[in-house]
């Protein structure tokens, strides 16, 4: 089922991505199975720029096994709070 509904969503005229977290099921989503039935060429994720609260190495770590191209952002603790205020 899960691999159906990503397939769903992968009918596009544009290049397809996810969010990827390095956790469990960002990780399902972007690469459904170990067969590589579906993976996502491209992958997105956001970390802290404090290191200790970042999830950034494990996203790099399921990207790279993915072999798909991963882009990341930086978010410091005084931008993450300026965001919540707009």
């Amino acid at each position: 089922m899960l691999e159906q509904a990503v397939n769903s969503h992968l009918m596009s005229d544009v290049a397809a991505g996810s969010i990827l977290s390095g956790g469990v099921d960002s990780r399902r989503c972007s690469g459904v199975d170990d067969k590589k039935s579906v993976v996502l060429p491209l992958n997105f994720s956001v970390g802290y720029a404090e290191d200790e609260y970042s999830e950034l190495p494990y996203a790099r770590v399921v990207s790279k096994h993915l072999n798909s191209i991963h882009h990341e952002v930086l978010v410091g603790q005084q931008e993450f709070f300026d965001s919540c205020r707009t």
